[in-house]
């Protein structure tokens, strides 16, 4: 599975593009750097993931889809797979496994079920020090401190 990261990629939307049998892309070094984005930064983003291009999934695909989709849940986000073809499409619903995820027909769809009742972004990223307000400092050289308290 080849996954990469589209350009027209925006906000908080990320496009990804997957290609080949849909497998761990842990065993496979041209995936990783996506995979290791999609584990990290992207946690409350929408990740519109095209299958178009895919031929097969096999349990390390399906148990990897659905850890994706968990990890981005937990995180305030949301995984939607598009395009899937019919031999994805059969084994997702043999399995019974179609209502744990957001599925849509089209890029169109994906994009318009991301944008549904999608929680605010954060204002800064996780880890981040909180923002500066002029209630809780004094510029050096200021006669008019904002704390009453005033050492000389």
């Amino acid at each position: 599975m080849k996954l990469t990261i589209l350009p027209c990629s925006e906000g908080d939307l990320v496009y990804v593009e997957c290609e080949g049998r849909i497998s761990n892309p842990r065993a496979q070094e041209e995936s990783a750097p996506v995979d290791a984005f999609l584990e990290s930064d992207c946690g409350w983003r929408s990740v519109l993931l095209n299958l178009e291009n895919t031929y097969d999934i096999d349990t390390s695909g399906l148990s990897w889809l659905m850890t994706k989709h968990s990890q981005l849940k937990q995180m305030g986000g949301k995984l939607i797979i598009y395009s899937v073809p019919d031999v994805v499409s059969r084994v997702i619903d043999m399995l019974k496994l179609a209502p744990n995820f957001h599925i849509a027909p089209n890029e169109t769809a994906a994009r318009e079920l991301a944008l549904r009742d999608r929680p605010p972004a954060p204002q800064t990223p996780p880890g981040s020090p909180a923002p500066v307000s002029e209630a809780n400092y004094t510029i050096a050289g200021d006669t008019k401190p904002n704390s009453q308290d005033v050492f000389i």
